[in-house]
């Protein structure tokens, strides 16, 4: 049986296995690991060996490890921490940034911030313009580590050492957030060497529930949540911890790192198809830069003449599941999903982009059946 969903950027299938772990957890820790009585303790001691199971699968201390509803709510509670700040400063957001990060742009300048955005051309964070614009009021930098739509890898390491030769010249700490949610699954890569001082993910990434997901928050760090709720998580996230959610995210999570080296040996032999299928084509184009690093299971494609709106629309209707953009982007009423300080490509192009994204479980024939679909939409 093919397999036309090819919007695994957006969600994946949960996998039977994170699915079974669910179950069996949700009909057998069923109590509130906050309560005092039996069943409350043995939630509560569950929910810490869990706690202890993530720390070790990632490779990040025990206090670090934040379990909240997926990435836009990690990415939520850095930023909304900073409205504890007496003084207003400068966040520096790359203009690659999710929607659950750059629309809270209004939200600050409306208290005071300076909200700024870097270049990225081709879809990679211009390091020179992100230096020329950390000065001494910045407060916080924030950038993907993947991108949802191009795939394109950004430098990291070269941010970081950016933003340490500021703080040095400065003498204050400027907080770094990663959103990962793009990152886990697809690349090899440690939150210890990215040396940030909080990350985002989401379980749904990988073949896991929806609603939950991870903040990493680097020890020592000095942020406060908006809201404690009821304290739970460090008192950084308040409401009662979805064991069974929790569980299968960990599943999820161990089966990514395990199989982490055949999945991307697999998703890069299918990229070379898609590659030699696209040359087939008339007037389509894969919106890459041969000087940039790309997870290939992430691939965003244009015709110069014909709306993505229209490719995604005839493609569901031949039974393919991709997107125009990103989904919480679909939301939006923009005619242009994209940040004008996303340059490079030709703006028709962007226009017109679309993105395919699959996985591991997917083979070459279903990436044939993909671009035999679109070249005949397009010849």
């Amino acid at each position: 049986m093919s397999n036309n969903y090819f919007d695994n950027a957006s969600t994946t299938k949960m996998s039977e296995g994170a699915l079974k772990v669910y179950s069996e957890v949700a009909l057998t820790y069923y109590a509130n690991p906050s309560s005092s009585h039996k069943e409350g303790r043995l939630a509560h001691s569950y929910l810490n060996k869990q706690r202890e199971k993530t720390s070790s699968l990632l490779g990040i201390p025990l206090e670090s490890v934040i379990y909240t509803s997926g990435a836009s709510e990690s990415n939520s509670i850095i930023l909304t921490s900073l409205l504890w700040k007496r003084r207003k400063g400068r966040i520096v957001v790359s203009a690659l940034e999710h929607p659950s990060i750059s629309q809270f742009r209004v939200f600050f300048e409306e208290r005071g911030f300076e909200w700024i955005y870097v270049k990225a051309p081709f879809g990679v964070i211009d390091t020179e313009d992100l230096a020329n614009k950390i000065t001494h009021n910045t407060l916080m930098v924030i950038s993907m580590l993947t991108h949802n739509v191009f795939g394109s890898i950004q430098p990291i390491e070269e941010i970081k050492k950016i933003i340490k030769q500021k703080e040095s010249e400065y003498s204050h700490h400027i907080h770094f957030h990663v959103d990962c949610a793009q990152a886990i699954g697809k690349l090899e890569f440690s939150l210890a060497q990215l040396d940030c001082d909080s990350a985002s993910m989401s379980a749904h990434k990988i073949e896991g529930p929806r609603g939950i997901g991870l903040l990493f928050l680097k020890q020592g760090s000095l942020v406060k949540p908006l809201s404690r709720g009821g304290n739970q998580e460090m008192g950084m996230r308040g409401g009662t911890e979805n064991l069974p959610a929790i569980s299968a995210f960990n599943y999820a999570l161990n089966e990514s790192i395990t199989h982490l080296d055949s999945s991307i040996k697999k998703v890069d032999q299918l990229y070379k198809v898609l590659e030699h299928e696209v040359k087939g084509m008339r007037g389509v184009e894969i919106l890459r830069n041969e000087k940039n690093n790309y997870v290939n299971s992430i691939v965003a494609l244009s015709h110069i003449s014909i709306p993505s709106e229209v490719i995604t629309r005839v493609l569901d209707d031949k039974g393919f599941s991709i997107s125009s953009t990103s989904a919480c982007s679909n939301n939006s009423h923009s005619s242009h999903p994209f940040h004008p300080f996303i340059t490079g490509f030709r703006p028709e192009l962007l226009k017109g982009a679309f993105r395919i994204s699959w996985n591991s479980h997917h083979e070459k024939e279903d990436i044939i059946h993909l671009c035999a679909a679109i070249k005949e939409i397009t010849s």
